[in-house]
């Protein structure tokens, strides 16, 4: 395989610059750049298994602002097994490894280059650099080179100490550069004092915090020195946050943010030079085809929507060919800012309110001090201040059960949104014909926060609109997201399907239209809403329906628990070894579909419900549930959404075996569900489950003779009650979080996959043997040479006089039909047995009939020879067996034919 073609052919489907000549390299030890700017990238490593398959791996992608676009890569020469899968996941996993001990070494070297430089640099002709000069800001805490560069310390702060990491260098021209390799994720640089401050405020870039730093320093009603923690990058937002909330969680944050608001030209930009489409497609939400620079047709739908935290960003999808590219334009300061203040709580979010800034980018607080002074910046800032520090207002308890969630919550525990967060178009809770019942009483100046908001009143009284409402409005907003394609919405807090109308007796037909009117109002496609336990889902697109483990798994003793799986296995090694891994597996996997299930059966009293029911699906909570027959026969199966775990407690009955059968394969394989809830739309599901049946029955399921799916194990008796009361003990003592704690973190799956066949045991033979046709049952024991006829060519009609006499004996009521039998009989034999039309002689006349043959007539004799004597020495015993019973001792096998 010409794997170099390959990449290239897959770089340009994304539509990345050419390679240069001589490209691509693989196993280079850096990521390598190429196209304008140095804006495309790769990594591939190319490298060959143990079973001779070679493989090339890695990534590449094109840089666009803080998006690498990254685009995973897998080329195989050849088709993996299940042991290439095993390695080269081994082998991902320790070039991981390495990558992370790389990264590390490199940030420590990037940390003690710093401290020297640091060392070496003055403070003296900092305040005058040209860079600070131009932005209009003073120098606190920073140094110049010898070459002239501003050097801005990037520190680890916790509450011991500062510890340097590296430094932001800026040249006269302004240009940044960060020593390389630095470990940037929570680096940050405090100016002023923290401990103590009851506001913290954090932004990007120094020249932007030190512009609301020194605006702050105006304000007449805030007297205290405002302490801002410089982030760098809006990647770095959510990071300072979470440092600042772990070491100050009294403090209210101020979230200074960039707006970067010029989505629309950046999607111009990006078609024009990834695709050459000029002019691009109008933003409506519309398919629309255009042709690209190549000459290849493309189809674009472009569109806004809103993030959860109501920011607005551009959505782009693109159909070139056979790739399908969604890109995603966002205003990453906002959305960084509003995210992390959703996420740490007590924290609000302030943006740059310019004049007017058509035609110039103006994005930060830097931009504003520059464009119209300090005082403009002291205005906005002073007002976020205050309107952080205001009281709260007294506000009607919870209309819902549940927590409720806001965009910028006050703390964790307690997510009140007061009334000047609420967006425009819903500020005035509006009445039956639309009119506003009431002003806003939200701050002026700042660009969103938390608020603090006026005094309300009922709705109506013309002044401020109805709390009630409000209260409402606000917990929809946040909780509830509509699924387009249907009339119904996703409840976050109940997890739930629901419809709009049902939402309409719950909330009142005001509030309901409220929210669907606003813009505020989160919807997603159907197809969207998922169940996701890998959570890889693009949580802005979709709503996962996964939301973690209840249980945490804890170390400690299960000794009883493992000794009573041992039990539930006969005691057998191979058995429990391959038991525990099963169970393992998923949970050491997140979301992984096990291709198998076990079936446990045997008499009552041996600890199968109290293994499967009472430890492990404990284990998974709301993710697991038992079910019988009333689901499966149901043709509503809500049962069977957001489920990993099912536990089948004596689902089917013999006269359900058959029909059931191909519905259990494809639950058990299956890689996707119809959900169908009663009065809702049918949606369909990733199926994540994992099954165990458990019965009393001698026979609970029907198994094919080629059966893959199925470990069964038949239980042996009870054991003593002191036993099970140890058990039960040992659960009390938290044995089921320590049973966890040895699937996940101890058990070794080395060499198990989901797709490792179980064992074939006694057990499992003789339930394949209850599952057989009459037909299987009848060959398989004339096969054994078990049947007094024996096992030899004869004619067809033979054949089925023996299965008829052997129904007769077996109790079958059903015999199937000659022509039916005989299909099976084929089937079953395979290339073992050959039906063949011989004619013979009927007297003067010629006749023909229907044989099967087994082996073949010696050289000097005829067919006709060798199937006339085989049938009539099949004739003779076949006689014999018609009469079995009839006669005063039972017929046993004829030793000359054995």
């Amino acid at each position: 395989m010409n794997f170099e073609a390959e990449v290239i052919a897959l770089m340009r489907e994304h539509q990345l610059p050419e390679l240069p000549v001589g490209h691509p390299i693989f196993n280079s030890k850096k990521i390598l750049r190429f196209g304008p700017k140095k804006k495309g990238w790769y990594s591939l490593r190319k490298f060959t298994l143990k079973s001779g398959k070679e493989v090339v791996a890695g990534y590449f992608g094109i840089n666009r602002g803080s998006n690498h676009n990254t685009v995973p890569v897998r080329i195989e020469s050849e088709k993996f097994s299940a042991q290439d899968v095993a390695e080269y996941a081994e082998r991902q996993r320790a070039f991981e490894e390495k990558a992370a001990a790389d990264r590390a070494n490199a940030a420590r070297l990037a940390s003690n280059r710093a401290k020297g430089q640091w060392a070496a640099a003055s403070e003296e002709g900092a305040g005058t650099h040209p860079y600070l000069v131009r932005k209009g800001v003073v120098a606190e805490g920073l140094r110049v080179d010898g070459e002239g560069q501003l050097l801005i310390p990037m520190r680890h702060y916790s509450l011991e100490g500062a510890r340097l990491v590296g430094l932001q260098k800026i040249s006269p021209a302004g240009e940044k550069r960060y020593n390389k390799g630095l470990d940037k994720i929570g680096a940050g640089f405090l100016l002023g004092n923290a401990i103590d401050a009851s506001i913290i405020a954090t932004g990007e870039g120094y020249a932007t915090c030190q512009s609301a730093r020194m605006g702050a320093a105006l304000c007449e009603t805030y007297s205290h020195d405002l302490p801002v923690m410089v982030a760098f990058d809006a990647g770095n937002i959510i990071h300072i946050a979470r440092k600042l909330r772990a070491d100050f969680p009294k403090a209210h944050l101020l979230f200074l943010a960039d707006d970067d608001f010029q989505l629309e030209l950046r999607y111009e930009e990006r078609l024009r030079e990834d695709f050459g489409i000029d002019p691009v497609p109008a933003i409506d939400g519309e398919w629309r085809k255009v042709k690209t620079a190549r000459g290849d047709l493309a189809e674009i739908c472009a569109e806004y929507r809103f993030d959860r935290q109501a920011v607005a960003f551009l959505h782009v999808e693109i159909r070139c060919g056979r790739v399908l590219k969604e890109i995603r334009f966002e205003n990453a300061g906002l959305a960084a800012c509003h995210a992390a203040a959703f996420e740490v709580g007590n924290a609000s979010v302030v943006k740059p309110l310019f004049r007017d800034r058509v035609g110039e980018k103006l994005t930060d607080f830097n931009d504003l001090h520059q464009a119209e002074g300090l005082e403009a910046v002291s205005q906005q800032i002073c007002a976020a201040i205050v309107e952080a520090i205001a009281p709260e207002v007294p506000t009607p308890g919870a209309v819902a059960p549940g927590p409720r969630l806001s965009l910028v919550p006050r703390s964790p525990e307690e997510r009140n949104r007061s009334w000047a967060s609420a967006p425009e178009d819903q500020k005035q809770g509006k009445s039956k014909d639309g009119s506003a019942p009431g002003k806003s009483g939200a701050a002026s100046g700042t660009g969103g926060g938390r608020g603090g908001g006026g005094k309300g009143k009922s709705k109506g009284d013309g002044d401020e609109p109805d709390p009630e409402y409000l209260e409402k409005w606000r917990y929809l907003v946040d909780n509830f997201v509509l699924l387009y394609g249907t009339s119904t919405a996703w409840d976050r807090v109940s997890k739930m399907q629901i419809e709009i109308t049902a939402l309409r007796l719950a909330y009142g037909n005001d509030v309901v239209k409220g929210w669907l009117n606003t813009k505020r109002r989160q919807m997603i496609n159907i197809k969207n809403l998922v169940f996701d336990p890998t959570e890889t889902v693009d949580e802005v697109t979709h709503v996962n329906m996964y939301d973690g483990f209840d249980v945490v798994p804890k170390k400690g003793r299960c000794e009883k628990i493992l000794e009573l799986l041992k039990h539930l296995c006969n005691n057998d090694e191979v058995m429990f070894a391959w038991v525990l891994k099963w169970i393992a597996y998923p949970l050491q996997h997140p979301g992984a579909k096990m291709a198998t299930a076990i079936i446990m059966h045997g008499d009552e009293g041996s600890g199968k419900n109290l293994f499967w029911e009472k430890v492990v699906r404990q284990i998974y909570g709301q993710y697991s549930w038992v079910i019988g027959d009333a689901e499966l026969e149901s043709p509503f199966n809500e049962w069977a959404s957001r489920k990993l775990f099912l536990v089948c407690d004596e689902v089917v009955t013999r006269n359900e075996l058959k029909q059931l059968k191909g519905r259990m394969k494809k639950m058990i394989s299956g890689d996707e569900l119809p959900i169908n809830p009663k009065n809702l739309s049918v949606r369909y599901e990733a199926n994540h489950m994992n099954f165990v049946f458990l019965s009393n029955e001698l026979q609970p399921l029907a198994l094919d003779k080629t059966d893959r799916r199925y470990l069964v194990l038949w239980t042996p008796p009870k054991r003593e009650k002191e036993f099970y009361a140890d058990v039960g003990r040992e659960l009390d003592d938290g044995g089921m979080e320590a049973f966890f704690h040895y699937l996940k973190y101890e058990v070794d799956l080395e060499g198990f996959t989901p797709h490792t066949e179980p064992i074939m045991n006694q057990a499992k033979q003789n339930l394949i043997s209850l599952g057989l046709s009459p037909s299987e049952r009848f060959y398989r024991e004339w096969e054994d040479q078990a049947l007094p006829v024996p096992f030899m060519t004869c004619s067809s009609q033979q054949l089925y006089s023996a299965f008829q006499r052997w129904c007769t004996l077996n109790g079958e009521r059903y015999t199937p039909t000659k022509t039916r039998f005989g299909s099976e009989v084929k089937r079953i034999a395979g290339s073992a047995l050959r039906d063949q039309v011989v004619k013979y002689e009927f007297g003067e006349a010629y006749k023909q009939r229907t044989v099967y043959l087994l082996g073949e007539p010696k050289e000097d004799q005829s067919l006709q020879d060798y199937v006339k004597n085989a049938c009539d020495m099949f004739e003779k015993d076949l006689r014999r067996y018609r009469h079995v019973y009839d006669q005063p001792e039972e017929l046993t096998v004829n030793p000359s034919h054995s």
